[in-house]
């Protein structure tokens, strides 16, 4: 008999590894909004962008190995965001 995971909890298994640590950068005199770099690609969303307070700051990274399209990035003490 096989067990299946629930379709939400499948969505999460990349929160069962070790975080990347990632500073979120951006250049305002250049027209950068703020992002995020992971293996050369750069990852950002409309509060990441809209935010110069983050620049700086350190976020923790999961990902799915399988799919980079989409990580998920959390602040100490604040909830998840996906990029």
């Amino acid at each position: 008999m096989l067990n299946w995971l629930p379709d939400a909890k499948r969505r999460t298994l990349c929160l069962m590894q070790t975080p990347k640590r990632v500073i979120v950068r951006g250049y305002l005199h250049q027209g950068q909004r703020p992002h995020i770099n992971f293996y050369g690609v750069r990852y950002t969303n409309a509060m990441l962008a809209s935010t110069a307070s983050f620049l700086g700051q350190e976020l923790h990274l999961y990902y799915n190995s399988q799919d980079l399209r989409t990580v998920r990035v959390f602040i100490q003490g604040s909830g998840s965001w996906a990029f």
